[in-house]
């Protein structure tokens, strides 16, 4: 079950419910998700007011009565107030337990405009307070990723984009630590798939470099 954008959202918000369904019909069956480019963060914007996306999903999850759509457990943390929340990837995630693998950019170009409202091309024509602003974004982005359930896969990179699966090039040559996107989701998947997966490592790469690729990692140069 797998999506990017508005669809990678869907993944995490849904792949519980999905599963919890065909498990009636296929009780045997291994159920996985693909959430790409939506991993997003809770985070007020560069001028300091809640962004975009902020206002969208306070408002939305109201008006479009979206409460019995939304993980349960990740509601019932949050409270009546703040059950919105949820339709952010940072706290939804946490609550999955179907495994979801995340592939995200640091620098996402969506999260960047629609919740952080920075419009610049980071590390080319970008003010110094706004790449510091985008760069504690990114490392905020992998403290939360350090939350999440360890059966979940991720595959976060410094390499500006959204929706990464969506080109042959990014899934093929995007790299961390020489690894490339597409290699780290198959291992993951292999993992997933074998039964003594709970005694293996997480399948999890993160570029830790705050702006350019590390030594080991690949973008496509711009």
């Amino acid at each position: 079950y797998s999506g990017c954008s508005a669809g990678g959202l869907t993944a995490l918000l849904h792949i519980d419910y999905i599963a919890s369904r065909l498990s009636v019909f296929s009780p045997n069956a291994t159920f996985l998700g693909l959430s790409d480019g939506m991993f997003s963060l809770d985070r007020n914007q560069f001028n300091t007011r809640p962004g975009l996306f902020q206002r969208i999903a306070k408002w939305g999850y109201s008006a479009w009565n979206s409460s019995s759509s939304i993980n349960e457990a990740c509601r019932e943390s949050h409270g009546i107030e703040d059950e919105w929340k949820c339709m952010f990837g940072e706290h939804v995630s946490m609550f999955v337990k179907t495994p979801v693998f995340i592939i995200n950019s640091k620098f996402d170009t969506w999260q960047r405009k629609t919740i952080l409202g920075t419009d610049c091309d980071i590390g080319v024509n970008c003010p110094k307070s706004k790449e510091t602003f985008d760069v504690e974004y990114g490392r905020s982005m992998l403290r939360a990723l350090e939350r999440i359930p360890k059966d979940h896969g991720y595959f976060v990179s410094n390499c500006p984009g959204h929706c990464q699966t969506g080109a042959r090039w990014n899934w093929n040559h995007i790299a961390i630590d020489n690894v490339k996107m597409k290699d780290a989701f198959l291992m993951w998947y292999d993992q997933q798939n074998n039964l003594g997966k709970s005694d293996n490592p997480s399948i999890q790469y993160a570029d830790t470099g705050d702006l350019e690729p590390s030594v080991t990692s690949m973008c496509r140069r711009r």
